[in-house]
């Protein structure tokens, strides 16, 4: 069989091309069930297929676990320039890690040198399915869900420097949680970028695009090293468009139409198309049209100010319609604090000779911020300046006055009241607030340590952030990469920009419930020096397992359970050394009952192996109940 790596059709081996687009076809192979790769996943069912490979679920045969495995196509696992980009790409993958990201957990080859990938298995369909099972437009609260969620992904991938430049209803894969919220995770982050300049790889118009999604500087040819977040708010946007009117929001029949629409083309605004939108939720359609812009100077600057955007809409709108009543709870709070309007100040009475406007100069709120704010409160006022003191008129007996001194005093008292109010309006206008920094995943429990990112939304800003509890100033470390934090740290951080003032500031605590830090007393002397654990974990990266072995044990005995758990799960595989199970029980014993709930999950796994089910649901429950997600899905497998 073969598909075609842009509109995902498949077709018989005879046909060398696909008619709709004209994209060189790609050959699959399936693989059947209970087959075994690479010694360690058993094949259970194929999940999907696309341009790309064939994606299926798979068992770890030793720690049980359910894994999705992407096998590429053949013909481009035969490209060694793709295989050298492919693992590149892959390893920054597995960097990224958060709750909107479906993470990469493994990269390999099978028997026959064919290139997968493992990652994590989200139970639940992709958007596309979603929106081809509804055949209508999604409600708006739930529209709102899943694009919090792909715009806090894409904030922490950007964060990182890393674009995705393929976002599409089918790399969204979305899940119900069990209290009735949507819980979407962006899928296939470094594709795009892998399969980028590859000779081989069919291509629309020479490009490595989806026509439905494509930015407008996709279509132009920009060099991908040129593109940046912007791209992915751009094809979000489209996705937010086809959830809210059931289609897209151009359409055409081959890829010169495409180009076209997407580079000439204006979408039917979205209030014909849901009039219902404007009543019940009326700042969502200028956000998607804004997201659709042609220049992506005028789209937001970044994710994470579309996140600040969205934030005040969340808890207004329910899972269907707001006229209801209830009110949705965002899964994380998003800080968003807008501009403060200029306080006014007010005219002097000598209005004939200088020009003041009518109205109240009111600051234009952050771009991010789509509707008008009301103007606060004037504080300042500028003192009501009175022409010289009214004498009486002069008697009969008394020396006339010349009038000229009396019209100078007055035009001076004129032009210094005019020179003051210039100088009082501008220098509040300079003065506007720096937005607040947006921390990136917010504080709260995880059930995995990530690193936390902070971003800002105003031009030329540059971020203070302490990470000790201590409230920032101007003095403290510029933010200038995303920080490993331990569980318990507190980070706050402010921001500042040219022209204006200091932002307020924002606090998050981070715990993560997987994991223990180590005693103080055996924490590193040396903060310059790395830790084993580092050490262990860059040689683990790099498959160096004996020496990760080594130093992982190091750290383990220090206190570490974080080393722990690498280290039980290196003893279980026979990574760097021989396999022993025994060992890795202990270990994995060791670290949960420090409190890293991902070894209980692994110490259950074993026991599920050596079919100690009561022992394997035990430590499942113990993992679940510490936050791990995991332990959960485990947990229910294993009932």
């Amino acid at each position: 069989m073969k598909t075609c790596p842009v509109c995902d059709t498949p077709y018989p081996d005879q046909r060398a091309t696909c008619p709709t687009d004209g994209a060189v076809l790609i050959e699959t192979k399936e693989l059947e069930p209970d087959r075994i790769v690479r010694n360690k996943y058993r094949i259970i069912r194929k999940l999907g297929q696309g341009g790309m490979g064939i994606v299926y679920l798979a068992e770890h045969s030793l720690l049980g676990g359910q894994v999705a495995l992407k096998f590429l196509a053949a013909e481009l696992s035969r490209n060694p320039q793709f295989v050298k980009r492919f693992r590149n790409e892959a390893r920054a993958a597995y960097q990224l890690r958060h709750p909107n990201i479906v993470e990469v957990t493994d990269l390999d080859q099978d028997e026959d040198g064919t290139l997968f990938i493992a990652m994590e298995y989200v139970a639940g369909p992709s958007l596309r399915t979603v929106l081809r099972e509804t055949k209508s437009p999604l409600p708006v609260g739930r529209v709102l869900e899943i694009a919090r969620d792909i715009t806090a992904g894409l904030a922490a991938a950007h964060a990182r420097g890393a674009v995705h430049r393929d976002i599409k209803p089918e790399n969204i894969l979305v899940r119900m949680e069990p209290d009735g919220r949507l819980h979407a995770k962006v899928l296939d982050f470094g594709i795009a970028v892998m399969t980028d300049n590859i000779t081989a790889l069919s291509r629309t118009h020479g490009l490595l695009l989806t026509p439905e999604y494509a930015a407008p500087e996709q279509w132009r040819g920009t060099p991908g090293n040129e593109l940046d977040g912007r791209t992915d708010l751009y094809a979000l946007g489209g996705m937010l468009y086809e959830m809210l009117a059931g289609r897209t929001p151009f359409s055409a029949v081959n890829p010169e139409g495409w180009m076209y629409q997407h580079l000439q083309g204006v979408p039917e605004p979205l209030s014909s198309l849901r009039p219902d939108l404007p009543r019940d939720c009326p700042e969502l359609e200028p956000i998607v049209m804004r997201l659709l812009a042609r220049d992506r100077e005028q789209r937001f600057p970044s994710a994470a100010a579309l996140l600040e955007a969205l934030a005040p809409m969340l808890p207004a709108t329910a899972f269907g319609s707001p006229a209801s009543g209830s009110h949705a709870t965002p899964a994380a709070p998003f800080a968003y604090t807008p501009a403060q309007p200029v306080r006014t100040p007010v005219a002097p009475a000598v209005a004939p000779a200088v020009p003041v406007p009518q109205s109240t100069p009111v600051l234009e709120p952050h771009p991010s911020v789509s509707r008008q704010l009301p103007a606060a409160e004037p504080i300042a006022r500028t003192p009501t300046i009175q022409p010289a003191a009214v004498e009486s008129l002069p008697s009969a007996a008394a020396p006339r006055r010349s009038v000229i001194p009396k019209a100078a005093a007055v035009a001076a008292v004129v032009v210094v009241a005019a020179v003051g109010l210039w100088f009082a309006t501008n220098s509040l206008r300079e003065k506007t607030p720096t937005a607040v920094p947006v921390l990136i995943p917010p504080g709260g429990t995880y059930s995995l340590p990530q690193p936390v990112a902070i971003s800002d939304a105003t031009a030329q800003a540059t971020i203070h952030y302490t990470s000790d509890g201590t409230p920032p100033t101007e003095q403290s470390p510029v933010y200038s990469q995303p920080l490993d934090v331990r569980s318990g740290t507190v980070v706050r951080a402010i921001a500042t920009a040219p022209g204006h003032t200091r932002s307020r500031g924002i606090t998050g605590v981070y715990l993560w419930s997987g994991v223990t830090n180590p005693p103080p007393e055996k924490q590193e002397q040396n903060p310059a020096q790395p830790s084993p654990y580092d050490q262990g974990k860059a040689a683990y990266d790099h498959k160096k397992y004996a020496e990760a072995r080594s130093l992982f044990g190091q750290a383990c005995d220090a206190g570490d359970a974080r080393a722990c758990n690498y280290l039980g799960y290196l003893y279980a595989q026979g990574l760097g050394g021989a396999r022993d199970a025994q060992k890795a029980s202990s270990i994995y014993q060791r670290a949960c009952d420090q409190g890293n709930f991902a070894s209980c999950a692994s110490l259950g796994s074993l026991y599920q192996d050596t079919s100690n089910n009561a022992e394997a649901r035990k430590y499942f429950k113990k993992a679940c109940d510490g936050g791990l997600s995991e332990g959960c899905t485990l947990l229910r497998g294993a009932q």
